[in-house]
């Protein structure tokens, strides 16, 4: 199933987000004046994500307390400080972590174009929603979404621009190292291989001409692919994945000439692409900042996500 567009992805999750009501809860049964005021946190129904994500990303409508324990783990649990930033208390038990994110109910809903039936549905909560997401790293709009409450659509998707540079700078390593080893197997020259696919990709221009061209230090090894935005990794992983797979629907018995000038002939097709789609070309789509870095600061904004909402609960 194909991932939904951004907007509707926005649009449907704004507009199923449930905001629980403060609640007055008495401390002391016998001291009708011991009271406090208990904030519960947002929640969405299963329902809604199944019907926007879809059975691959939520798993068994069936099976929900299964596929979401896979996920909230006693692993998870234990993980957590014993305290957050907020104050907040962790859960004695991982029973009751547990049952802070995940309510089952019993309403009547659609799945897809079935038939309305009562069946067992879910409130989950903020943070079993981006862990469910979380598993998968091209939902990273979605996972974004969850990170940042009350973001607008737009900065969303500068954020979700920015930061799927590091699940397609993964995927181009994959592809990387399947086409380094279709060349060793061949006896090529690794270093001739690598210098031909970034002086075609990149319209003539080496490693060291994009980096000072864009400001980064020469002296950084990196390879220039560690510097890509999100839609030059994009096309390149396009170019390189294609390529590959032609190879392998041939039992890789293609002739090693015919096979790189197939991979040279795609990135030059995925380059020009580019420019159609997005008016710029790979060259132009350098970043000053590395994914390594972008990595980091996400792993950072994960990490105070975690340490707030893994805190919450809902009602």
């Amino acid at each position: 199933m194909p991932l939904p567009k951004t907007s509707k992805v926005f649009k449907s999750l704004s507009n199923n987000i449930h905001h629980p009501e403060k609640v007055t809860i008495q401390k002391n049964i016998f001291d009708t004046n011991s009271t406090t005021n208990e904030r519960y946190g947002d929640y969405w129904k299963f329902s809604d994500l199944y019907n926007l994500f879809g059975r691959d990303i939520m798993g068994n409508p069936k099976l929900i307390n299964e596929t979401v324990q896979k996920i909230i783990t006693n692993d998870v649990f234990i993980s957590l400080p014993t305290q957050n930033k907020d104050k907040i208390l962790r859960p004695n038990t991982f029973d009751e972590f547990y049952n802070n994110h995940i309510k089952l109910i019993y309403s009547d809903y659609s799945i897809k174009q079935k038939n309305k039936n009562e069946i067992t549905d879910a409130k989950l909560s903020r943070f079993t929603c981006w862990k469910i997401l979380n598993q998968y790293p091209k939902m990273i709009f979605s996972q974004l979404y969850f990170m940042h409450p009350n973001i607008s659509e737009q900065e969303l998707q500068k954020l979700a621009t920015s930061f799927s540079r590091v699940y397609l700078r993964h995927y181009v390593s994959k592809a990387e190292r399947i086409l380094c080893g279709i060349a060793y197997k061949n006896n090529i020259d690794l270093c001739k291989f690598n210098h031909a696919i970034t002086q075609l990709f990149f319209y003539n221009n080496d490693t060291d001409t994009l980096k000072s061209i864009h400001n980064i230090r020469l002296r950084d090894k990196d390879p220039i692919a560690n510097y890509m935005g999100c839609y030059s990794l994009s096309a390149f992983n396009t170019g390189l994945s294609k390529s590959i797979q032609y190879f392998n629907a041939t039992n890789q018995q293609m002739p090693i000439d015919k096979f790189l000038d197939q991979l040279l002939h795609e990135l030059y097709y995925q380059r020009t692409n580019m420019y159609k789609k997005r008016g710029i070309y790979p060259e132009q789509d350098i970043k000053p900042i590395s994914e390594q870095q972008i990595h980091a600061e996400l792993k950072t904004k994960e990490k105070e996500f975690i340490n707030k909402y893994a805190f919450e609960k809902i009602r």
